[in-house]
């Protein structure tokens, strides 16, 4: 919150710095939902043609539960795998994991005019944007939990400490993922409240499906899980490919729809 504190305070001094005439200083604030999460923003024109937006998109509230997880053709079914449980169809939990804060700068073609380009960048505060996880402890006992495994390729997939199997689809691992776009709308001086609508895209390089290792039995105990990537190679192709093409995919794609109010 510190962050943002600042963040929102250079905001307006670098309005007041490039406002060339009184009446062109305000601010609005937005709110807004779309793929990047539901979202505020504060918003400050810098001149006729420039705006500039920050604020934060907390992550979409839904959640998807599966009563019955099969396994069959996966590694799980080898005899050998998770201490030799080969029917374990435990209930199952998706949600998403949206967080993240953006700076945005927006350009107006014309001095009135409501169309704008976008450029700036999103930082997410969460590892993915999907999390999935079983709800229901793998058998094997608290002994074992962390410490039996899957192997693919070199890669292990453990239960966390509790049992579990997780697993995120992340976006890449750029810390700050770019953001350029199109879009309608803008804070008026002469109208109290604005729709704006957002499309575009957040580069993130490869969307990724992760999986962690809590640590393998031979640890003496679960450490910080070790995060691994897999391809379809990993799979042996159980997967109909879907994570090689996820892995090719450079961008997010962001469509979002605001309510815009001008508070001066």
């Amino acid at each position: 919150m510190k962050k943002i504190a600042v963040i929102l305070i250079v905001l307006m001094s670098a309005s007041a710095s490039f406002a060339q005439e009184k009446s062109a200083f305000h601010m609005g604030l937005a709110v807004g939902a779309g793929t990047d999460g539901i979202g505020v923003d504060v918003a400050f024109p810098l001149g006729k043609h420039f705006a500039v937006r920050g604020g934060y998109a907390f992550t979409i509230p839904y959640a998807y539960y599966y009563d019955h997880v099969a396994m069959g053709g996966s590694p799980i079914n080898d005899s050998k795998a998770f201490g030799g449980i080969t029917d374990w169809n435990p209930k199952a939990k998706a949600s998403l994991t949206l967080g993240n804060g953006r700076l945005l700068f927006d350009f107006f073609p014309g001095k009135k005019g409501s169309f704008h380009f976008t450029a700036g960048a999103h930082i997410f505060t969460s590892p993915g944007i999907i999390h999935a996880q079983t709800t229901e402890p793998l058998p094997i006992g608290k002994e074992n939990y962390a410490r039996t495994f899957v192997e693919a390729n070199g890669k292990y997939i453990t239960t966390d400490p509790d049992g579990n199997l997780q697993v995120d689809v992340r976006l890449g691992t750029l810390p700050v993922k770019p953001y350029v776009g199109i879009g309608w709308g803008r804070i008026k001086e002469d109208s109290r409240v604005s729709v704006m609508f957002d499309m575009g895209a957040i580069y993130c390089g490869s969307i990724q499906v992760v999986s962690y290792d809590y640590g393998v039995d031979i640890k003496a105990s679960p450490t910080k899980p070790v995060a691994n990537s897999f391809t379809s190679a990993d799979t042996d192709g159980n997967d109909a490919g879907v994570l090689d093409i996820l892995g090719k995919v450079p961008v997010w794609p962001v469509m979002k729809l605001s309510i815009a109010v001008r508070l001066f």
